[in-house]
């Protein structure tokens, strides 16, 4: 079947960004929502782009974490679909981080065009964090909702900040000048025409994914400031994953 026979904007969308066979395999490993199966269309609302993009990024997932991979696959070998209920997000806040914006408003500028809001705050002062859920205004309970943790480095000592400084400092910003005028356009219309949806999605994908960097993953690995940022990833993935399992109130 040709892309442009596919029924619904979802699977058109995938198949055209990622081909028709793993388009295929993606969407048989995953529980996906009624209200984004809707029939193709020149235009395609905020709820399918969003859930084209959590469906990219899980593919993203499954190719870095092999035992997730192996997880998943074991899973549909027993007759079952995976649902996708959230993602983690993690950003600082009061530093110098490049070209990308300070805090969560590096992430906020994609999550709110595609249709997510505050759904929680979680002030985690022991960890010096702030933790923020956001859940999809049109489909809450269905479209995968994000943890997103702020670390607020002004807590710890003037050391720590240049040492967290030096390593955000030189960030590059994946939104582009056309992709920001994309989400505006997003944000006011809550829809996009195919192409342009098709264009903006691989965009958002990268900004939403820390891509491999060998001196920045090293850094975490020889220094002592690199641990305790480690250290701070896991209690903040503990903390988001016990924050969503409170709102959206699944089991594992």
């Amino acid at each position: 079947m040709s892309s442009t026979n596919l029924p619904t904007n979802l699977q058109y969308m995938l198949t055209s960004l990622l081909g028709a066979e793993h388009a295929n395999q993606l969407s048989g490993l995953l529980q996906i929502p009624a209200s984004t199966l809707r029939p193709r269309a020149d235009t395609v609302s905020r709820i399918e782009i969003a859930q084209a993009l959590n469906m990219l990024l899980f593919e993203k997932l499954l190719k870095a974490v092999p035992q997730g991979n192996d997880y998943v696959q074991d899973s549909v070998r027993a007759g079952n679909k995976i649902r996708f209920d959230h993602g983690a997000l993690r950003t600082v806040l009061g530093i110098s981080t490049g070209n990308l914006p300070a805090g969560e408003a590096a992430f906020t500028r994609i999550l709110r065009p595609l249709g997510y809001q505050v759904n929680g705050i979680y002030p985690l002062q022991r960890i010096s964090m702030t933790g923020r859920a956001y859940a999809h205004e049109d489909d809450a309970e269905e479209i995968a909702q994000f943890f997103l943790s702020e670390l607020h480095p002004h807590h710890f000592s003037s050391e720590f900040q240049a040492t967290v400084n030096k390593v955000l400092s030189t960030s590059q910003d994946p939104v582009d000048a056309h992709s920001a005028q994309l989400l505006q356009q997003l944000g006011n219309d809550k829809a996009l025409p195919l192409a342009d949806a098709l264009a903006l999605l691989p965009v958002l994908v990268a900004t939403l994914v820390i891509l491999t960097n060998h001196d920045y993953s090293r850094w975490f690995l020889a220094t002592e400031k690199g641990h305790y940022m480690l250290a701070y990833a896991v209690l903040s993935q503990i903390a988001g994953a016990v924050c969503m399992r409170m709102i959206i109130r699944t089991r594992y």
